[in-house]
């Protein structure tokens, strides 16, 4: 019986995932208010990292497309960040250490070392802090992580989930030397102290 299910399912599935590509194609690029209501809609679910509350399962064709719209509304540079991070958490890849060595290896891999990476904004831990506006995807950011004890922590801008409320789906490492490859999360960003680009 769950084979037969399984056989009926794929070719709609299929069928589903062709007619949503002709439809996205007809419309032509997708704007950034729908884009962030959808990631507001799929993130909206996520606990607070201090949160006891299990991670959430999230609709993963949902996260793939605002992953594709922020890649399409990126720079070059910030693209190939996105894209970089993207296949390094798809094959699971572990970086054990800090927030800061997973995101330099991603740096690294989408071909902007140290020597390629531009610091547009450079403050400290006590401010002042980084305009919104001045935040692009793929950008590595330096920032308070004020859902976990106000720590510092370090992670890749992807798409605003809601920009009005500086919240924002980022990539991130938990660091600690976790045995654990980087995810996808939702912070607050109204404190961001540093701001580093590939060129």
């Amino acid at each position: 019986m769950n084979l037969l299910m399984f056989k009926v399912r794929m070719p709609f599935c299929f069928l589903v995932l062709i007619l949503q590509v002709i439809l996205l194609n007809a419309c032509g690029r997708v704007d950034d208010s729908s884009a962030r209501v959808r990631a507001r809609s799929t993130f909206s679910r996520l606990p607070a990292e201090n949160s006891s509350q299990p991670m959430q399962r999230i609709d993963f064709s949902e996260l793939e497309s605002v992953l594709d719209e922020a890649e399409m509304r990126a720079s070059v540079e910030g693209r190939a960040v996105l894209q970089a991070g993207r296949r390094m958490i798809s094959q699971k890849e572990l970086v054990i250490g800090s927030c800061w060595d997973y995101i330099d290896a991603i740096y690294r891999r989408a071909g902007y070392p140290s020597k390629r990476q531009k610091t547009l904004y450079e403050t400290n831990e006590a401010g002042p802090y980084s305009g919104l506006s001045e935040i692009q995807p793929g950008d590595w950011l330096y920032f308070i992580n004020h859902s976990y004890g106000d720590v510092e922590h370090s992670a890749i801008f992807v798409e605003w989930i809601d920009r009005a409320a500086g919240e924002a789906l980022m990539l991130s490492y938990a660091g600690g030397d976790r045995q654990e490859p980087a995810r996808y999360k939702s912070y607050e960003l109204s404190s961001v102290y540093t701001i580093i680009r590939g060129e």
